[in-house]
């Protein structure tokens, strides 16, 4: 069934209804969203797709490069006992091994443990610092950084908040559900099983719809209890038509709750079949639907950015090998496996040409200029790093 205006002017060639302009939104605002709710369930679908590729074809090569780097990290672990490295030296040493051991955590554990240890005693060593004593700093640095990410989020939770209080509220119910608790919610809140023959006692649905009724913001309440109606799963037979009906009005029932206009319009057009009229409404109700419609565009495109973004490897995979189209997407695969074979093989030929301190301060002097322009700050006191 379509939703249309109650007072469509008439196309006076064709002797059609006339789409007014406020139509017109509504209906591109309902394409929109069921556009970009399919593109979001795709978008999971793939990068689902994506991340099973990385597993079983991308991570066994990366794993791979724990071994030259557990290599070089040792021979750079030997060479921090060296004497003659000047104080800058000795840090960016430090954050090489660091960086070093970082990336391999990622692969195998028990190396990077190994060598963690294994750089701790030579640290300690060489600063003539108890291992005890090391860990202790690392947990009071820990402690701190702690506090200090707890005051943030506090801060930010209290501002937020404020600015929450501070907004007024234009709408509390727009659809007439304030008060209509009714035994659904009390027994979804309490444990208990769902009585669906509760939804079907209300005044609405002894009047058709049709032009003379007044159509105001309860209009969306009757669009529930039809559509609930037409939902009924006792009154079907067949157990898996019963189970379907089932999950629809479950989703019908919680969409109410989310005022989720979209979804409750697309069950009743899609299920409400026994009534065969038009569902009609005034002007200011559906300049109301749209601002709500607008509003779930917003959402639907702040879920997109959530799928994206709220894991970090998902994240990474994302921007290093996402593509719309699958072609690119396996080009993009394909050139990151080589790249990393590349790299590889690389850094293998690197830590043979390691051979002696005047070479690795070379490499520790690029490393340096490479940062000092950088915007992050490192640790002075390097014994931070433990």
């Amino acid at each position: 069934m379509n939703i249309t205006l109650s007072n469509k002017s008439t196309d006076s060639k064709s002797n059609r209804p006339k789409k007014k302009r406020l139509q017109k939104r509504f209906d591109k605002l309902l394409q929109e969203i069921k556009t970009k709710q399919l593109e979001n369930e795709n978008l999971r679908d793939e990068l689902s797709e994506m991340h099973k590729i990385y597993q079983d074809k991308i991570l066994p090569i990366e794993q791979a490069s724990a071994k030259p780097y557990s290599e070089l990290t040792k021979r750079l672990i030997d060479f921090y006992r060296r004497k003659s490295l000047s104080k800058w030296q000795r840090e960016e040493l430090s954050l090489w091994i660091m960086e070093n051991i970082e990336h391999i955590s990622r692969f195998d554990t028990e190396i990077c443990d190994e060598l963690h240890q294994s750089f701790q005693q030579v640290f300690s060593d060489f600063h003539e610092i108890s291992i005890e004593e090391l860990e202790e700093q690392a947990k009071h640095a820990e402690e701190y950084f702690e506090e200090m990410f707890e005051s943030g989020n506090k801060k930010s939770h209290s501002d937020k908040q404020n600015e929450e209080s501070e907004k007024p509220n234009f709408q509390e119910d727009m659809f007439g559900f304030d008060g209509f608790e009714n035994e659904e919610s009390k027994n979804r809140k309490n444990g208990e099983r769902v009585r669906f023959e509760d939804f079907f006692h209300d005044e609405y649905f002894d009047e058709p719809l049709s032009e003379k009724v007044t159509i105001n913001d309860k209009w969306l309440k009757t669009v529930f209890h039809r559509t609930a109606k037409a939902l009924h799963p006792d009154k079907e037979k067949d157990d898996k038509r019963k189970l379907e009906k089932e999950k629809l009005i479950s989703q019908l029932m919680v969409a109410r709750e989310e005022n989720d206009v979209f979804t409750m319009l697309s069950l009743y057009t899609q299920y409400a079949k026994y009534d065969e009229a038009d569902l009609l409404i005034a002007d200011e109700t559906m300049e109301g639907l749209c601002t709500q419609l607008s509003l779930q565009i917003s959402q639907l495109e702040e879920e997109n950015r959530s799928i994206l973004y709220s894991n970090p490897v998902q994240a990474s995979l994302y921007e290093l090998l996402y593509s719309k189209s699958k072609k690119t997407r396996d080009k993009n695969i394909n050139r990151h496996i080589n790249d990393v074979k590349n790299s590889i093989n690389e850094l293998s030929s690197f830590v043979l040409s390691l051979r002696n301190l005047k070479i690795l301060k070379t490499h520790l002097e690029d490393r340096y200029d490479e940062k000092r322009f950088s915007p992050f700050e490192y640790f002075e006191d390097e014994r931070e790093f433990f």
